[in-house]
């Protein structure tokens, strides 16, 4: 960042002190620099003060440097330097090609959440460290570390305040950018050739990207913020189409569909525009309230599941057992920092127990209670696509590790990530019209009213501590075996099967409940896929 002289610093800190109630000699006599600073965080608020309703803020800027290569090597990584620096197509964006960009401080670069966003920065004209006239501009942030709220390209600079240096006093409000419309929104691989791995940048959107997943063959995989503009994630190494889609930090989507033939492919490979047939903006995302039914995806793409009371995240399915409904002790939407309940389909609250995450109680007490944050650092609503962490009343956050949940992690990275989606309204699971949960083997009803073998009803009622069927009854064949292996589970109490004529004699035809541990391993391999593991 341009460093600024102690003598521009004390001039200005001097001024700024006159536009507080202090005397206009306070910089000058008595109070020296350091009480001039202290002045100066009254009137300016550290360069984060609200100025109402129009969303406003006031802060300082200073010029970053006339080099016009200055953004290559920037932390938003969008000029990176391997890919080729301003050549890259990250680096499209018309406020990259024009200068119009600045570095941020610490508390409005927000780890990274601010790159991309645009920001226009106004100059009333007010008493700054040198001479100066009223002007504005949109900037994009692309670096951090500055020591004032904006350190900007000497062109920006030059353009907001008609100086070339200096410290001024501005405000600032988020607006969304421009998009070079000769590319388009462009994801651009920072990191490839790496079936198991992957680093992306996302630019030149309308806002900075909040969430963003990558999906492999179809199979969605939640992406996690490395630093600035990029985002990673872990891959199981299977190859297949490669697409992104990202939530913005105002709740719109964009998807960039059939982005890759296959993966994985080359650093600085990137699709762009006609290539991502093409990125298209959604409708804003929805946000949560209290009552809301939300699924919670892990890192690994899978989702939060409660299997009577065990929980665990093994399986990506979207049914009754993965749907939490959010409770909270007040009514309202749900926001970064509020302790919540999240209640399982089955009544019980997801309780922790030391390390030990399950879905125990219908009454929610301290054990239940979990504070929902940001992944992001940004607070505010929790919106669908929004990623999370989930913080136990221990303090720590629940964390997925193949595939088992537990609260014994102190980090915030991609295993406690979360990604909290929309899902519908919950509800208990029931059995199908007709079926009795508690019926017992012996049922017999008209075969006409079940249809054939292949479609008849099953009854779904699990047996508490069952898992399989007896031990000593386990199905001999391999498709059977392996059912019962991925699904461990999956266990109707029976089905319902026609009796052979010669069973049944002279009787009706009727059918007849059988254990599943008994039916043909084709009709155990057919039941299971059309089964969700439940």
């Amino acid at each position: 960042m341009a460093a600024q002289s102690a003598a521009a610093l004390g001039a200005w800190l001097c001024l700024a002190s006159a536009a507080s109630a202090a005397p206009p000699d306070a910089c000058r006599a008595g109070g020296g620099q350091g009480a001039c600073e202290n002045l100066l965080l009254q009137v300016h608020g550290q360069g984060h003060v609200s100025r109402g309703a129009a969303a406003s803020f006031s802060g300082l800027m200073t010029m970053w440097s006339d080099s016009p290569t200055t953004v290559v090597g920037g932390s938003c990584e969008y000029a990176n330097a391997a890919q080729g620096g301003l050549a890259s197509t990250a680096a499209a964006s018309p406020y990259v090609q024009s200068r119009a960009y600045c570095a941020a401080d610490d508390a409005l670069y927000r780890s990274g959440a601010a790159c991309g966003s645009c920001y226009r920065v106004s100059y009333d004209g007010s008493t700054a460290t040198n001479a100066g006239r009223a002007g504005s501009l949109v900037v994009q942030i692309v670096d951090s570390g500055s020591a004032k709220t904006f350190d900007c390209h000497m062109d920006a600079f030059e353009q907001i305040t008609g100086a070339r240096t200096g410290i001024f006093p501005v405000t600032y409000e988020a607006v969304d950018c421009d998009v070079s419309s000769s590319q388009g929104p462009a994801a651009t691989v920072l990191d490839g050739m790496n079936p198991w791995h992957a680093k992306v940048v996302f630019s030149n959107l309308p806002q900075s990207v909040a969430t963003a997943t990558m999906a492999v063959g179809g199979q969605p995989h939640a992406m996690y913020r490395v630093g600035g503009a990029t985002w990673s994630v872990s891959l199981p190494g299977s190859p297949g189409a490669t697409s992104f889609e990202v939530v913005l930090e105002g709740g719109a989507r964009a998807a960039f569909d059939a982005c890759f033939e296959t993966w994985p492919v080359a650093t600085g490979a990137s699709c762009a525009g006609s290539s991502a047939a093409p990125v298209a903006l959604a409708a804003p995302a929805r946000c949560f309230a209290a009552g809301d039914a939300v699924y919670l995806r892990a890192h690994t793409g899978k989702r939060v599941t409660a299997q009577d009371e065990d929980i665990h995240a093994k399986w990506d399915h979207r049914g009754s057992p993965q749907t939490w409904t959010l409770a909270k002790d007040a009514a309202g939407e749900v926001l970064s920092g509020d302790s919540v309940y999240l209640k399982a389909h089955t009544g019980k609250h997801m309780t922790i127990r030391g390390e030990s995450v399950q879905a125990e109680d219908e009454a929610h007490d301290g054990s239940q209670r979990l504070v929902l944050e940001s992944a992001d650092g940004q607070g505010g609503r929790i919106c669908d696509g929004s990623a999370v962490y989930l913080k136990a009343p221990t303090g720590k956050r629940l964390a997925v590790r193949g595939g088992d949940v537990h609260a014994n992690s102190s980090d915030g990275g991609g295993r406690q990530r979360f990604v909290v989606e929309q899902a519908p309204a919950a509800a208990v699971a029931k059995p199908p019209p007709g079926e009795n949960s508690s019926a017992a083997p012996g049922i017999a009803r008209d075969r006409a009213a079940w249809g054939s073998s292949a479609q008849v009803g099953r009854n779904w009622a699990p047996r508490r501590g069952e898992k399989n069927g007896p031990p000593s009854a386990l199905p001999h064949s391999g498709a059977a075996r392996s059912i019962g292996m991925r699904c461990p589970f999956w266990r109707p109490r029976a089905r319902l099967v026609q009796m052979p004529a010669a069973a049944r004699g002279a009787q009706p035809a009727k059918v007849q409940a059988m254990p599943w541990w008994q039916w043909p391993a084709r009709e155990v391999a057919e039941a299971a896929s059309e089964s969700e593991c439940e």
